[in-house]
Order: C-alpha cells, then sequence, then structure tokens
C-alpha cells in the first residue's frame, strides 16, 4: 500500500496505490487538488508483510538410534513447509510433521521450519532445536541354559535400532544372528561354556557386549531300560532308552 500526497507549484496530487499478491488487479487512485492545497501528510509508504507467519511450537523427538521426529504448528497463509537440517535444505512437506531417517546414533542434529504460500514466498525460519539420536545400547535380559549335555541355549531381549546380534563364547566371536535367540550345538559334557552378545545396527556398529553368563553342560547320562532278548538260538536283541546328548552307543 503507498499513499502520496504532494505540492508542486499550482499543481497537487493525492494518489493511492495497492499491489498486493493474490488480488485479481491492482487498485489506483490518482486526484487532482485544487491549487493552493498543502498536505499536512507530506509524502508517506506504509508496507504490509503477506509472507506466511513462521511455524511456531517446533518440537524433534528421537524416535531412535536412526530417526528424529519433527513436528510443528500451522502458519497462517502457509500450503507448505520447508525443513532445514543443520542450515541446510532438507525436505519439504505439505504436513505439519516428518521423520527424518538414516541418521547416525549417539550424534545431535539441529532443525529448522519455514512456511511456504501459494506464490511461493517463504517465511522467516523457526527458531532451532536440537535433539541427538540414541545409543545403540546391550542387549539386556541375556540368559543362557544348558539344553542337554551338548548343546546351549541363549535368548536375551531385543536392543532399539539392532539388526543384528553378534554372540561370544570365551571371548571369541562365535556367530551373528537376526533373531534375539540361538543355540550352541556340538558341546562337551559336563563342560562350562561362558557367552555374551552385543547389538550390531544398520551401519555396522556394535554396542556394547551384554554381561557374561555361563552354563555348564551336564554328565552325558548311562542309557536306562536296557533290555535282552533271545531271539533266535543265534540271536540275542538288545533295547535300551536313549541318553540325552547322545551321538551313539558302545555295547
Amino acid at each position: 500500500l503507498v499513499v502520496k500526497a504532494s505540492t508542486t507549484g499550482d499543481t497537487s496530487r493525492a494518489f493511492v496505490s495497492f499491489n498486493l499478491p493474490g488480488l485479481t488487479a491492482d487498485y489506483t487512485d490518482d486526484k487532482q487538488i485544487p491549487p493552493g492545497y498543502i498536505s499536512p501528510f507530506g509524502s508517506s509508504s506504509t508496507c504490509f508483510d503477506t509472507r506466511p507467519d513462521a511455524p511456531t511450537g517446533l518440537t524433534a523427538t528421537a524416535a531412535s538410534t536412526t530417526q528424529v521426529n519433527l513436528s510443528w504448528q500451522a502458519a497462517t497463509r502457509a500450503t507448505g513447509y520447508k525443513i532445514y537440517r543443520g542450515g541446510v535444505f532438507l525436505k519439504s512437506a505439505t504436513t505439519v510433521s516428518i521423520a527424518d531417517t538414516g541418521l547416525s546414533l549417539g550424534t545431535q542434529y539441529c532443525y529448522t521450519v519455514s512456511a511456504y504460500d501459494a506464490t511461493g514466498n517463504d517465511s522467516a525460519q523457526s527458531a532451532q532445536i536440537c535433539v541427538t539420536t540414541a545409543s545403540l545400547t546391550a542387549p539386556t535380559n541375556f540368559a543362557v541354559t544348558a539344553a542337554s549335555s551338548s548343546q546351549t541355549n541363549l535368548s536375551w531381549t531385543a536392543s532399539a535400532g539392532a539388526v543384528n546380534y553378534n554372540i561370544y563364547k570365551g571371548g571369541t566371536y562365535l556367530k551373528s544372528v537376526a533373531t534375539t535367540n540361538t543355540t550352541d550345538t556340538g558341546l562337551n559334557s559336563s563342560t562350562q561354556y561362558c557367552y555374551a552378545v552385543s547389538a550390531v545396527d544398520t551401519n555396522g556398529i556394535e554396542s556394547a557386549q551384554s554381561n557374561q553368563l555361563c552354563a555348564t553342560t551336564p554328565a552325558l547320562a548311562a542309557p536306562t531300560n536296557l533290555t535282552v532278548i533271545a531271539a533266535t538260538s543265534s540271536q540275542i536283541n538288545l533295547t535300551w532308552t536313549a541318553s540325552s546328548g547322545a551321538s551313539g552307543y558302545r555295547i
């Protein structure tokens, strides 16, 4: 909006004009003023900021080791929003919340958001907010059980952000699994075995190891319920109940 009044010699004019984004046509009113009229206002210009308001209420939450969730209040006259991370444009959105994924664990990320309108005008950016993604934690509730004289069973609670788990036996890497349980077979009877487990994320970063737990495989029990039957004048049949963990029998 521009309003002007001026007097030059015998000519005086009052001039009013509007030139605002979104109007179907500009408005102008230009009038001649009788000679001798002196404007008490002089000449002035008044400007109106028609850009969208800057978004407010920006919040950032570390949803996992690799994801941050952002949300904010809708801005007046906004048709969309631009998200910035570390001062660099990240992405656009038409909603008032987004997720930023593929991040690194235990890392600080800072964000701002601006609004834009239908004509492409950008607002100022919001206040900056920072958040640190979670660190990959060691698996919890680790348990080790001797299932037989030749097998142990291991289980644990999943770690947020983990995609695999590394199993250690006696301090030495044994194997990697994607589940939260596994078995260790082919063991010796009456032997103690000690284990720990760690979590691994999509970037291959490994957590600390869990507490170490040990289990002793039981002794190989002698077969029970042995029976001997004379089948013929030249043959004797023997049967017995299997011993847990046995791979064979000596007669």
